[in-house]
């Protein structure tokens, strides 16, 4: 057996960019998944996390089969600019979203090199994470 190397595979590589990865869950923990998003503005990273921080505080008490997150605007095609954020959102087979479980921020120097972020939510921040309702 030979191996003949063919052609180099170029793989993106971030360089002064934000990573946001938002982790989701499947039923009963049938499954994870990850969304991973590239941010060069800072402001829009932050208005992303925010809705991350909303879609945390959505059904405290778990999802059911049927519950959904279509009534936040963001969620909604029509009514939001971030909407392209999450319309990779995975869904099951009975159509059921995942879960939101949590978000996680990494940032990309001018070398390439990544560094985890934590993020710190200002008061500013905190009234407009309030302005959305919540499902039980």
């Amino acid at each position: 057996m030979k191996f003949k190397i063919i052609e180099e595979i170029k793989e993106y590589q971030p360089k002064n960019e934000y990573l946001l990865k938002i982790t989701t869950m499947t039923g009963d923990a049938d499954d994870y998944h990850t969304i991973s998003t590239y941010f060069k503005d800072e402001n829009e990273l932050k208005q992303a996390i925010i809705y991350c921080e909303v879609l945390g505080k959505q059904y405290p008490g778990g999802m059911w089969g049927g519950c959904d997150y279509n009534y936040l605007n963001f969620f909604n095609e029509e009514e939001d600019e971030y909407y392209e954020l999450f319309e990779d959102w995975f869904y099951d087979d009975y159509g059921d979203p995942d879960q939101y479980k949590y978000y996680e921020v990494y940032y990309f120097d001018d070398e390439g090199k990544k560094f985890k972020v934590q993020v710190e939510l200002d008061e500013e921040d905190t009234k407009e994470i309030e302005k959305y309702p919540i499902k039980k």
